[in-house]
């Protein structure tokens, strides 16, 4: 009897111990699964920091080349105005013919000079009149927005009030027929 008991929990335990390991090895296999997943997504975010940073310097590079070849664009600018300033060729040719005086000269110089910077001028001022009209108008139209929204309250507080007086009223006259 006592062998018999005890093959008897033997059994059980077999058959507990093959129960629960299914349980138990499913959990295993989706827990390796999880991990799995994880070392994927683990995986990806590096590819992706990886991807980013080379996608940063290479931005970087184009900024530098841009502003390298910018600044040796205007260099090249600056240069070239001085050389013909130098040269005299900024004001009309720099040749003069032998029959012009020194003051013709002076005063065909300064008219060159002031029909280039007036026409500079003119434009400079056009962009800046532009640019405030433009500025005029948002500010208007933020002065006029604030303007007609403190109306609006005024005018809702007093219609509220005269909507509340014309009830008082109202009801004061009902009590009153009825009575």
């Amino acid at each position: 009897s006592e062998m018999e008991s005890l093959e008897h929990q033997c059994r059980r335990l077999a058959t507990s111990t093959s129960a629960e390991s299914a349980p138990t090895e499913s959990l295993l296999g989706q827990m390796q699964d999880v991990q799995l997943d994880f070392q994927r997504l683990s995986q990806d975010l590096r590819d992706e920091r990886n991807e980013r940073c080379r996608s940063l310097a290479d931005v970087n590079r184009l900024v530098e080349s841009v502003a390298m070849s910018t600044s040796a664009t205007i260099q090249d600018a600056e240069q070239r105005l001085s050389t013909q300033i130098s040269k005299g060729g900024f004001f009309g040719g720099g040749s003069t013919s032998p029959g012009l005086h020194r003051q013709d000269l002076d005063v065909s110089v300064s008219g060159d000079v002031r029909s280039s910077l007036g026409s500079g001028f003119a434009k400079m001022v056009g962009e800046m009149d532009a640019e405030l009209r433009v500025e005029m108008n948002a500010r208007l139209r933020l002065m006029t927005a604030d303007v007609r929204s403190d109306i609006l309250k005024d005018v809702s507080v007093r219609i509220a009030t005269a909507e509340a007086r014309c009830g008082a009223i109202e009801a004061d006259l009902n009590a009153k027929f009825h009575s």
